[in-house]
């Protein structure tokens, strides 16, 4: 794209920092029993602190990403403010919150004004080779979605099997590890008990769930 454009590309080498602040707090945070956002780390840690900062020392006024989120600033506050974009389906502020004013400030997202559909028309029409390159849904290093299975390969742990409590301790069936489950979760539990049940809690030490 950069070529089609006829703009300067660089690469920056977070391969390290990424490693230690998103996919290592990631199985940290599942061997706790914890469901952990490593995007909203990457944010926090990568794009909008390595990344920004280098931009910034190299002499860029602005950033610009490509997230679904819109800028501006508040007339009487002269605070700045990340509201939902026009395409509430692609809404990604939840990612965004721990940005500071001066982030904010210094960040462009030109894609709050548009629909995914109406970017990947102006990307088909411009010739970009990327114009229909599917979503990205999932977790970017685990790119099939099996998380549960890259932590015990990348990690080289075995998530035992364990029970299925009520909030009454009583044993409702057996579980295949405690990294493959959500607090919040209804679907998939793999458990069927005749009406709905929603996972409450995770319990590493005892790995119950």
């Amino acid at each position: 794209v950069a070529t089609k454009l006829g703009i300067e590309f660089k690469v920056f080498d977070f391969e390290k920092e990424y490693k230690q602040k998103v996919v290592d707090y990631m199985l940290d945070e599942f061997k706790a029993g914890r469901t952990p956002n490593p995007d909203i780390m990457c944010n926090q840690e990568i794009k909008f602190k390595l990344f920004y900062d280098l931009c910034r020392e190299q002499g860029a006024d602005y950033i610009a990403t490509g997230h679904y989120s819109k800028i501006t600033e508040d007339h009487i506050t002269k605070r700045m403010l990340l509201l939902r974009p026009n395409d509430a389906s692609k809404d990604q502020t939840y990612v965004l919150y721990c940005l500071s004013q001066e982030q904010l400030r210094r960040t462009k997202m030109p894609l709050a004004d548009y629909t995914k559909a109406e970017i990947r028309g102006k990307a088909e029409s411009l010739g970009f080779q990327n114009a229909n390159r599917p979503d990205s849904q999932d977790i970017c290093f685990v790119p099939d979605g099996e998380y549960a299975d890259f932590i015990e390969n990348y990690a080289n742990i075995k998530s035992e099997p364990g029970d299925f409590v009520d909030i009454n301790a009583n044993v409702l069936g057996k579980h295949s590890g405690i990294i493959r489950y959500t607090v919040g979760q209804r679907k998939g539990l793999g458990i069927a008990l005749g009406r709905p049940m929603i996972e409450k809690k995770k319990d590493a030490a005892l790995n119950r769930v």
